[in-house]
């Protein structure tokens, strides 16, 4: 056999093993919730905050550079409608409609607790152990050392409850990106990892 050829396999499910687990990571699809920093209304102030607002700028960077990706904000207004219809305005809180959608809809929750809002949504995730171990926390790296409240209580919180945490300089925003990239891959590589296991052991009983 020439040198650097792999020899084929002749097991048909160790065969259809190969291929799956050597497929593109594409075709498995991940929705991600993003919660930063609220986009401020109003034209220039609009187009001022979109030039600083990282979750802008990851939400475009995840639509045009990964493939099957749905990326969802708090303010989303068709999310926000659809739920207030469901549970009737008097019932109706973005709260729960936050908690209900991170449980039930989202694969991957990335948060940026960086603003009064953020840091309400991190305090309210941090203890759900369902919720908490969807958390990928990328904080300032400014902050690392920090002593307050907020790295103490729902940041050490939610990582005892299996969040990832990640320290990255904010204005440094290809590194923001490359960091939400690896996480979201990693989400899409544990669905992938899940079916193939799921097959496996379909197969066995079968």
């Amino acid at each position: 056999m020439p040198p650097g050829h792999s020899r084929p396999f002749r097991d048909p499910l160790s065969k259809e093993v190969n291929i799956d687990t050597t497929r593109s990571l594409d075709r498995f699809p991940v929705r991600v919730f993003l919660c930063g920093p609220e986009i401020k209304a109003g034209r220039r102030a609009k187009q001022k905050n979109r030039q600083t607002d990282l979750r802008v700028f990851i939400k475009s960077k995840l639509a045009s550079e990964m493939k099957r990706c749905i990326v969802r904000l708090g303010e989303h207004k068709e999310m926000i409608r659809a739920y207030t219809e469901a549970t009737g305005r008097r019932a109706s809180n973005l709260a729960n409609h936050e908690f209900s959608l991170v449980t039930n809809k989202m694969d991957v929750v990335i948060i940026f607790p960086s603003s009064p809002g953020s840091f309400a949504e991190l305090g309210m995730f941090c203890l759900a152990g369902q919720v908490a171990e969807k958390l990928r926390i990328i904080i300032d790296m400014e902050f690392k050392k920090s002593k307050g409240y907020v790295m103490l209580g729902p940041v050490k919180a939610a990582e005892q409850n299996n969040a990832k945490v990640v320290f990255v300089n904010y204005r440094k925003r290809l590194d923001v990106w490359h960091e939400v990239r690896e996480l979201v891959l990693e989400v899409k590589a544990k669905k992938r990892m899940r079916r193939l296991i799921g097959q496996w052991n379909s197969n066995v009983r079968g």
